[in-house]
């Protein structure tokens, strides 16, 4: 939690400033491989100095992927619609007790390697969601 809040704080003028010179689309690809890459390393070398790493491109891609969100959305929304959008978001919040419900299950079952793994896949799926809708 120390390094992912000392990340967030000491770079997000700088990701920001990057953001703004980019695209919204070329910030979500970029952060989801950011992501996948971090769960990827953890999966094949699970060990104390990796896992350190590994939450340090997750700030990054943490930096990168949020704050464009809200302007996915307003972009996105028809205009009469842009709260059930947001409303819709907030959705997500369903996985702070899902997702420990689910990881437990794996970790107890399957083992955290292949669960790292798998898990590796999913900002893959993000990835090609941003590249055929996102347009920027």
């Amino acid at each position: 939690m120390f390094i992912n809040a000392g990340i967030c704080v000491l770079f997000q003028p700088i990701v920001l400033r990057w953001a703004e010179l980019t695209s919204s689309k070329l910030c979500g690809i970029f952060g989801g491989v950011m992501f996948s890459i971090a769960f990827l390393i953890i999966g094949i070398h699970p060990s104390q100095p990796v896992m350190i790493i590994s939450v340090m491109i997750m700030s990054f891609a943490e930096l990168c992927t949020l704050p464009i969100n809200g302007l996915l959305i307003m972009r996105a929304a028809p205009k009469h619609l842009i709260a059930s959008y947001n409303g819709f978001t907030n959705l997500s919040l369903l996985g702070f007790s899902i997702g420990p419900v689910l990881g437990g299950y794996g970790l107890q079952f399957l083992g955290g390697q292949y669960v790292f793994l798998c898990v590796a896949l999913l900002p893959l799926i993000i990835i090609w969601q941003y590249i055929k809708y996102v347009s920027d």
